[in-house]
């Protein structure tokens, strides 16, 4: 599995054989915060389920373990994770 960047006129579009790793940063005065979404569509498989969270945890700490890990599945998706779109 490898991570690829997605086009941002596609943001929002997610199709449910696949997996998707979200950042969401804000910047507050002089630092940010990060959000990591781990999106899984019904029917991903389960190594890019696994790809996915791997992922999510791989850039955690390249942001120095500073990220709030958040897991979203199809259909159950948060109120957060829905407005970024």
């Amino acid at each position: 599995m490898e991570m690829v960047s997605f086009p941002s006129k596609a943001y929002g579009q997610f199709y449910e054989y696949d997996s998707y790793v979200i950042l969401y940063t804000n910047k507050i005065r002089n630092s940010f915060t990060y959000d990591l979404h781990y999106w899984l569509g019904k029917a991903t498989s389960h190594d890019e389920q696994g790809a996915a969270a791997i992922y999510t945890t791989m850039m955690d700490e390249h942001l120095g373990g500073m990220a709030v890990q958040h897991r979203e599945d199809q259909g159950y998706e948060s109120d957060t994770f829905r407005g970024y779109f």
